[in-house]
């Protein structure tokens, strides 16, 4: 049967690429930078670290787990974010 083009016939299911909750849940990444070369105490140090991680991680993960993105969709946003933290720290330290 014919479909006009412009009506869609394929992946409906409403997932996205890159995940958009991961990206949000990485979005405190750029503390890692922040804290880095700071003269704080490394019990600040290492709770930001956790902190960040870990909520980075559990974001990530729970899309997962719930089948709300593919593991693809994930690991890119994760990928993505890292890589703009990267620019991030060698705009501040070069």
């Amino acid at each position: 049967e014919f479909t006009p083009w412009f009506i869609p016939n394929g992946f409906t299911d409403n997932y996205s690429f890159p995940s958009g909750h991961t990206s949000m849940g990485w979005m405190f990444l750029p503390l890692v930078v922040l804290v880095k070369d700071k003269k704080l105490n490394d019990p600040v140090k290492i709770i930001t670290y956790v902190l960040v991680f870990g909520w980075g991680i559990f974001v990530g993960l729970s899309r997962l787990i719930v089948g709300a993105h593919y593991a693809s969709d994930i690991l890119f946003a994760t990928f993505f974010a890292i890589i703009i933290t990267f620019v991030f720290y060698k705009k501040i330290y070069d």
